[in-house]
Parts: structure tokens; C-alpha cells; sequence
């Protein structure tokens, strides 16, 4: 009969002990957690800074009279302008979308006799980027524009030579008017360097006379009036 009381009473210790302590103990805990904490940050661990998109990437500083230095170099392999020609450019519009390359090539003396050095200016277009492969790849789908070429050879002009009865030729035999559509696979690299991305591309393209020429005949085959040409681009600092 005697310890009834005295579990009762210890009960009623225990549970004053714990009604005293519990506004402590709330105190302390309070006082141990910041005043705001929001769902990012208690979740997720502290990141760097994300990698920005193709539309909005680009140097702050690549402003004034920096927009005259090139954005990439480009080597392209035949394409009407030559067997090799490589060239720098420049990168613009809101998105990056435009291009402008200026080329210097040769055709080799197996081609034609001798060896003609080539110029050539370039205006490239590329609607659209679908970047994949966790932000490195990036498709353009469609790259399309014209080129202006010109051999530098006596043996070339722009006006028939007097030789000739006036409007015997007609046209240039010095300037190439072309039309290209293709596509471009672009990888972007990791780090600030100067080098920012490598492209690979390819293109289709034709010239005014050889389309002139597919108008009048009906019998050329496509390979005799459409080219194939590829490349490969290094896209530097200040560019899309």
C-alpha cells in the first residue's frame, strides 16, 4: 500500500521537471536557428554560378571598338571558294544569329593548271540553337546565307575583254555569286579561356552561273550544279 503514493508522487516530479524545461529547451533552439531560412537553401547545396544559354551569353566587355576584334576562326574544306580557306569572323545580333567571315583560299595547280590564291566574303544566318547533352552540344539545325568569291588572277576579269564580241560571255569570270544551306554542331567548353566553343559544319551551295545553267538545261544532275563543302569553327571570347 505504501508505494502507490510514492510512484504517484514521483510521477508528479517527472512531470513537473518536463513542463519546466520544455520552454528552455524551446528557447535554445530558437535562438540556434537563423531568422530565415528559405526552401532553397535548406534544401540544396550552395552552387556556383549557372552556365547562361546560347540567346544570352555573351562578354559584358565586348563593347566599343572591341566589336572589331574577330569571335572565330574557321577553316572550310572546298565549297567554291577554293580547296582550303580560312578566315575569320564576327558574331552579332541579339541572339548570336548573324555572321560575317572574310576567307582567303587557293585552288591548287591539280585543279586547274596552277595554283590561284581566293577571297572571300561570307554572310551566314542560323535561325536556331537546341542545346542538348547537359548544356555541352548544341545543334543549328539550319545555317543558310550567300558568299561573294573572287579569283586573283590576270587570266580572270569581271568585264569581258575587248577581244570578245560584246555580250559573248555575259557575265564574271572573276566573281562568284553562292547560295549555302547546311547545319553546325557546336560543343561548348568548360573555363574562361579565350576559346569558348568548336563547331563542325557542313553545307550544301550553288553559284549564280551554275544555276543559270540548270535553268537552261533541264538534263544536269544535281551533283553538277550543287556542292558539298565542311569545316571547322573556333569560336573565341565576346561572341553568342
Amino acid at each position: 500500500m505504501k508505494s502507490k503514493p510514492s510512484v504517484f508522487s514521483l510521477v508528479l516530479l517527472l512531470a513537473a521537471i518536463t513542463a519546466t524545461a520544455s520552454p528552455a529547451a524551446h528557447a535554445v533552439t530558437a535562438a540556434a536557428k537563423p531568422e530565415h531560412i528559405s526552401a532553397t537553401e535548406s534544401s540544396c547545396p550552395a552552387a556556383g554560378p549557372e552556365r547562361p544559354t546560347r540567346d544570352t551569353r555573351r562578354d559584358e566587355s565586348y563593347v566599343g571598338w572591341r566589336r572589331l576584334i574577330p569571335t572565330r576562326l574557321t577553316v572550310q574544306f572546298a565549297g567554291g571558294m577554293g580547296m582550303f580557306s580560312a578566315g575569320i569572323g564576327w558574331e552579332y545580333g541579339r541572339r548570336g544569329q548573324w555572321a560575317t567571315d572574310l576567307f582567303a583560299g587557293f585552288i591548287p595547280a591539280s585543279a586547274i593548271g596552277r595554283t590561284y590564291p581566293t577571297t572571300t566574303a561570307k554572310q551566314s544566318y542560323t535561325p536556331w540553337s537546341i542545346r542538348c547533352c547537359r548544356e555541352r552540344l548544341s545543334v543549328e539545325p539550319l545555317t543558310c546565307g550567300m558568299y561573294i568569291n573572287s579569283v586573283i588572277a590576270d587570266e580572270f576579269w569581271l568585264r569581258e575583254p575587248s577581244r570578245y564580241p560584246k555580250g559573248y560571255y555575259g557575265f564574271s569570270t572573276k566573281l562568284r555569286a553562292h547560295l549555302f544551306v547546311g547545319q553546325s554542331y557546336r560543343f561548348h567548353l568548360r573555363g574562361g579561356g579565350v576559346l569558348r566553343d568548336i563547331s563542325l559544319f557542313w553545307e550544301m551551295n550553288t553559284c549564280d552561273l551554275y544555276l543559270i545553267s540548270r535553268i537552261t538545261n533541264r538534263y544536269m544532275d544535281f551533283g553538277d550544279y550543287v556542292g558539298l563543302s565542311v569545316g571547322i569553327g573556333l569560336h573565341l571570347f565576346g561572341g553568342r
